[in-house]
């Protein structure tokens, strides 16, 4: 889509025909990624809430060749030096989103994640929660679970092994005790659902 800015609003006008007060998601161009964020032309409607998928930085996301750690030292913009990844780099990288929010409304982050096989997934996936927490960003781990996919696309299956070559599924993924352990932080569950372990 060469104008997104152009096309949403008609979708949201259709939909305030309809339906004056569910919230609305919007995400920015490029798959939701939060340094397109800024180019999103914000709407007048009090029920907006504007999306980013910080799937960030890709070399850690993917692990497409060497491990990479978390925390690490590497070069995440290509200058030939390297940089460094930790929680203070994640918060960074929410900037755009920090600001938008505070200039046009609510910001949620409705995808996040990383390669169940990323070394040290469940340090990063707590940094993560940890700076949508303090930006005030609802947030949503990406669980992907895709029918028919049992050994092939499960590359953000957080119930899969750590082993690249591994497909099983279990209880006590690195991933898995991150999140049990983040959400059992929430004070507030009106599905009455309890977060522990082997539940």
């Amino acid at each position: 889509l060469q104008d997104w800015n152009a096309f949403y609003p008609r979708l949201v006008q259709a939909i305030r025909g309809e339906d004056t007060d569910t919230p609305i998601i919007v995400p920015s161009s490029s798959y939701a990624f939060v340094d397109w964020l800024p180019y999103l032309h914000p709407l007048d409607d009090p029920y907006a809430v504007y999306d980013v998928h910080p799937y960030v930085p890709w070399q850690y996301v993917f692990q497409v060749h060497d491990p990479v750690h978390f925390p690490s030292e590497l070069d995440l913009d290509y200058d030939d030096q390297d940089d460094v990844l930790d929680t203070a780099w994640l918060r960074q990288s929410l900037a755009p989103a920090r600001q938008y929010q505070a200039e046009h409304g609510p910001v949620a982050a409705m995808e996040f994640g990383a390669s169940r096989w990323a070394a040290d997934i469940g340090a990063y996936l707590t940094a993560m929660m940890e700076v949508l927490e303090e930006a005030g960003m609802n947030h949503a781990v990406w669980a992907w679970y895709p029918r028919g996919f049992a050994t092939d696309g499960d590359q953000f299956d957080i119930r899969r092994s750590q082993d690249f070559d591994d497909h099983r599924d279990s209880e006590d993924t690195k991933a898995l005790l991150a999140l049990r352990s983040f959400w059992q932080k929430n004070t507030l569950r009106p599905s009455g659902v309890v977060f522990v372990s082997g539940q």
